[in-house]
């Protein structure tokens, strides 16, 4: 004989009627509303004063951590969509929004936190809500503090590092990555779905002509960002050129890079393992473009990440299109800042092959204190920054007592120019 099954209490489902027997999930849903009210600047008691079943209503609906899938008709690899997943988890599991203090963690707002907003914000728009004057007061309150503040905005951080993890995997002579957040969709027994699609477009590649040879050359670009689809890096003319004329005509140069710049940036930007390194080098052609010429009047764009440079693109321009030709290291006698360099420490530039300054790992190996001539050259240039950078995708350097002492004894020998 078939057995019934039984009928969960009060009509709900099974999945919500698990919840409340989970006094687990209660209780993180609970502190959870009581630190979002805090970091929103109202009182976390407030929530005391609804009801037990009121609290429940906003405590029982789970928004589930972000999901990855694939676009249809995309090619992403599974280990790179894995690899984006990681990162995105350990920034909102272990990064807070908000006053630190409180411990609102970017998972909290984005699980919880995205689920009291929305019943929050249903309840206050519903005509025929059945909550008494006094607690409806509340709901109102707290309706009002979300709308004013722009609750989505909170999440601006994590769909940042959602973007800086797709510039990671995206490679510009290979393929381009980006991403739509889609937050948050219901799927029925009381669950909101939270996904991130990931989407794939192949490299756009052309052709140029340089002292008399063709070379290729790939177009900067970015993938599609939420709603904004894909776009390519370009700039305004007079802001590359050296000299600006009345008769400028206002043009944009869609900015590409060839082959060897790519090669060059692999060989010297050797401190980032090689997916973080995609984000580091690509971010500033792509968003933040800052321009030096040096004595010849070459210009370039500087490489950079907070404030620290890490190295220079010099250019060309071709009719509407500019040509990213090499990565030049920061103290190259061809950029700006490597000519005072040279000039105050006397170095060639075999000079500088030979003690590695060609690679950013020798400011995070050498021990300059040792070697006031460099301590001070690179103080004077402001470049001294590269030194102390810390970041957490960097790999792991430390100062390395062998070179110090070549590169020491090899100053010691040399006879430099007077600062």
């Amino acid at each position: 004989m078939t057995q019934k099954k039984k009928k969960s209490p009060a009509g709900k489902s099974p999945d919500i009627r698990k919840r409340i027997l989970n006094k687990t999930f209660i209780d993180k849903a609970y502190l959870a509303i009581r630190k979002i009210l805090r970091v929103y600047g109202l009182d976390p008691d407030m929530f005391d004063r609804l009801s037990k079943h009121q609290r429940q209503m906003f405590m029982l609906v789970e928004t589930e951590a972000p999901k990855f899938k694939v676009a249809e008709g995309c090619r992403v690899p599974r280990q790179l969509v894995t690899l984006v997943n990681n990162y995105t988890h350990h920034f909102i599991r272990n990064n807070c929004y908000g006053n630190p203090e409180i411990g609102l963690t970017y998972l909290e707002l984005i699980t919880f936190g995205i689920t009291f907003y929305t019943q929050v914000l249903s309840l206050h728009k519903a005509d025929d809500c059945n909550f008494p004057p006094e607690q409806m007061q509340i709901v109102d309150t707290i309706a009002e503090k979300f709308i004013a503040a722009n609750f989505y905005e909170s999440l601006t951080a994590v769909g940042t590092y959602i973007r800086r993890a797709v510039q990671m995997i995206s490679k510009v002579n290979f393929r381009i990555y980006g991403y739509d957040w889609h937050v948050p969709v219901f799927v029925g027994q009381g669950r909101f779905l939270s996904t991130v699609t990931l989407y794939s477009e192949e490299s756009e590649s052309i052709y140029f002509t340089y002292k008399g040879q063709k070379h290729k050359a790939f177009r900067v670009k970015a993938g599609r960002i939420i709603t904004t689809p894909s776009t390519g890096a370009c700039i305004d003319e007079e802001d590359v050129t050296f000299s600006s004329r009345e008769d400028h005509k206002e043009k944009k140069l869609d900015i590409y890079i060839q082959s060897h710049a790519l090669q060059r940036i692999k060989e010297r930007v050797d401190i980032f393992p090689a997916h973080r390194r995609n984000f580091y080098v690509m971010d500033t052609l792509l968003y933040m473009h800052r321009v030096e010429f040096n004595s010849q009047n070459q210009g370039m764009f500087e490489c950079y990440h907070d404030d620290v440079l890490f190295g220079y693109y010099p250019y060309i321009i071709r009719g509407n299109k500019l040509f990213v030709l090499t990565f030049l290291p920061i103290i190259s006698p061809e950029t700006p800042r490597g000519e005072s360099f040279v000039y105050l420490l006397g170095l060639q530039k075999q000079d500088m092959i030979y003690l590695g300054m060609d690679k950013l790992s020798f400011f995070l190996t050498v021990d300059f204190t040792q070697i006031p001539e460099l301590f001070q050259a690179l103080t004077h240039l402001g470049l001294y920054s590269l030194v102390n950078y810390a970041s957490e995708d960097l790999l792991p350097f430390e100062r390395d007592p062998q070179k110090t002492l070549r590169v020491k004894r090899f100053f010691e020998n040399a006879q430099p120019q007077q600062m």
